[in-house]
């Protein structure tokens, strides 16, 4: 799977202290696209998933949740599952997945990856990105985006209503801006 970045502690894309992961490669070019540099691979290490979980296990502090973006996270089915499986295992079993399929579009895949990673994770926000459709509210991109909490129902309020705010870190000699416009 391809890693673009693994960020601590993001604080803007759902609560708490969350672990940030972000995947390279998307075909859905969805347009105004917050990440476009992440719709293709170019550049980027095809990490293992041992490769990646020694990635996580480097992350020092309390780690309150895990949220995983992208590019898109469903292109490494069996990838993501294992790594999601870890860790709900060893880190947080607070997981938020963003995806540009909807719920619909994943389980008509009949994935035993699919179903395997939807029932270790506790929220997941989907759908296409629709410029035209930002609202700016909560932590969806666009209003046609569903967020589904499917466990670990605890404030999940900024996911639908919260203030969106960036966030800024230095990343490989660069300053990297993530979160929600």
């Amino acid at each position: 799977m391809y890693v673009k970045r693994i960020c601590y502690p993001v604080n803007v894309l759902g609560p708490g202290n969350r672990l940030g992961i972000w995947v390279a490669g998307c075909n859905r070019k969805c347009f105004g696209c917050m990440s476009p540099e992440l719709q293709t691979t170019e550049g980027c290490k095809n990490a293992t998933v041992s490769e990646v979980i020694s990635m996580l296990k480097q992350i020092n502090g309390p780690i309150d949740g895990v949220t995983i973006s992208g590019g898109e996270p469903f292109v490494y089915l069996e990838e993501l599952n294992d790594v999601i499986e870890y860790i709900n295992k060893y880190i947080s079993n607070d997981i938020i997945v963003y995806t540009g399929y909807t719920l619909q579009e994943l389980n008509e895949k009949k994935s035993v990856f699919v179903d395997s990673i939807l029932s270790n994770i506790s929220v997941l926000i989907d759908g296409e990105y629709v410029d035209d459709l930002n609202d700016g509210i909560g932590l969806r991109g666009s209003n046609n985006q569903k967020v589904h909490i499917f466990k670990n129902i605890k404030d999940y309020s900024v996911l639908f209503n919260g203030k969106r705010e960036l966030q800024s870190f230095r990343y490989n000699k660069q300053i990297l801006v993530i979160g929600i416009q």
